[in-house]
């Protein structure tokens, strides 16, 4: 009996115990400190911290403010193994001087050619290096199934004068966002928050996704631009909770049927005056 009990718990969490692969691309962007032309390169790496390859892996620049980039192709990366290449950048003739800022999508597959994307910021100084005197703080949002979620931008105007802005949100794919662009206008020495209505569209549970905002405005001939602080979306499995436990539930009726059928068919022990009889019998019939 104990040994037909072990068989069926072992049954019941070995589907539990299978380890699944991953890929993890991580990036890093290098570029010179001041760009002091209408054109520049940028530096890229892509590291793969997992333990399945990445397939396909696309740079594709998310164009702003008239700054425009060449799509950049990196084949396949696999585990432990960074690829790097370079991405043109072309800077607009009417650009102020000033900071600014921008997006990388980044574009794999993995093995069974399913799409995945997420993004990377860039920024730059064009002719001089300057900071911008507003900050913003993205937070982390936790998304259960298809429901909308609100994921919030602090901004701080830390400058004595008011400013008009404009905020832009960076998400992959994989996360919708109804409205990514605003225009906000800061009051000095002030703090305002920015909703952004988030949702998956197509996310696969227990997804981590890294997003940020940008924050750009202009100012006395200049442009200044920051980039939020990391924000984290969350894809949580809600929805997919009897799809988790129906393994467990299949598994506990198959152990429960075992168990009867296994009792059915065991010889059932006589009672010590029932065997004591049986034997009499059995030794007078030999007489």
């Amino acid at each position: 009996m104990k040994k037909l009990f072990c068989i069926c718990f072992l049954m019941l969490i070995l589907p539990f115990c299978a380890s699944a692969t991953y890929i993890s691309l991580s990036s890093s962007v290098d570029l010179e400190r001041v760009v002091n032309t209408t054109t520049a390169e940028a530096n890229l790496s892509i590291t793969n911290n997992g333990d399945e390859p990445a397939y396909d892996v696309i740079v594709e620049p998310v164009s702003y403010m008239g700054f425009t980039a060449g799509q950049l192709t990196l084949g396949n990366i696999k585990p432990n193994e960074t690829i790097s290449g370079t991405i043109a950048l072309t800077i607009p003739e009417d650009a102020l001087p000033g900071r600014y800022s921008m997006g990388l999508m980044i574009r794999y597959n993995d093995l069974n050619n399913y799409p995945f994307t997420f993004v990377t910021p860039l920024r730059l100084f064009y002719k001089i290096a300057i900071q911008s005197n507003v900050v913003g703080l993205l937070s982390e949002v936790e998304i259960a199934g298809d429901r909308e979620e609100v994921m919030t931008l602090k901004i701080q105007n830390r400058d004595d004068k008011p400013h008009d802005v404009t905020v832009k949100l960076y998400t992959p794919n994989q996360i919708s966002v109804d409205e990514k662009e605003k225009k906000v206008t800061l009051r000095q020495s002030s703090e305002t928050v920015v909703d952004f209505n988030v949702s998956s569209l197509g996310a696969l549970p227990g997804g981590n996704f890294f997003v940020f905002a940008t924050i750009d405005y202009d100012d006395d001939g200049k442009h200044y631009s920051v980039i939020s602080s990391n924000g984290r979306i969350l894809t949580t499995k809600e929805r997919y909770i009897m799809g988790m436990l129906l393994p467990v539930i299949v598994g506990a009726i198959v152990i429960l049927v075992v168990v009867i059928v296994y009792l059915q068919l065991k010889p059932k022990k006589q009672a010590p005056a029932e065997a004591k009889e049986e034997k009499q019998r059995a030794v007078g019939k030999k007489k």
